[in-house]
């Protein structure tokens, strides 16, 4: 996956109000991340843990970082909701898929798929983007 900015480390300090990460980078400054992820990230929410943080794309915005992972073991893991469909998209630039048609409804009773992919043959696969949101065991 492609960041628009190179990844900074740090550690967790602590998460406040669901969308807010204290985090210590290795410059030893302390800044406050958006946390795009509601959940409980429980498995990856412990405070001490290594973490990486991208530079926002727009400099106005009130947060300057996003929380995009957190260090498990030896594995890192994405917090960031917003990643998996564009690593998806990205990916499918990369394998010269035929076309991808994105927030498709395919059926009657109108559910959604994040992706369809139509390779060269014609053939529609259907995929939902998702991300890890526990690590019980790292790899």
């Amino acid at each position: 996956m492609r960041y628009p900015s190179p990844l900074v480390e740090g550690v967790l300090l602590g998460r406040r109000l669901r969308f807010f990460a204290d985090v210590r980078l290795d410059d030893g400054s302390v800044v406050v991340a958006m946390c795009a992820n509601t959940g409980s990230l429980r498995g990856v929410l412990a405070p001490g843990q290594r973490v990486r943080l991208s530079r926002a794309a727009n400099p106005d915005r009130r947060l300057a970082w996003d929380w995009e992972q957190a260090r498990v073991g030896r594995t890192w893991v994405g917090v960031n909701t917003s990643i998996p469909n564009r690593a998806v998209e990205e990916a499918s630039l990369i394998t010269g898929t035929a076309d991808l048609l994105l927030k498709v409804r395919f059926d009657d009773l109108d559910q959604l798929t994040d992706f369809v992919v139509k390779d060269m043959r014609g053939k529609d696969t259907f995929v939902s983007g998702s991300q890890t949101l526990i690590v019980l065991r790292s790899l």
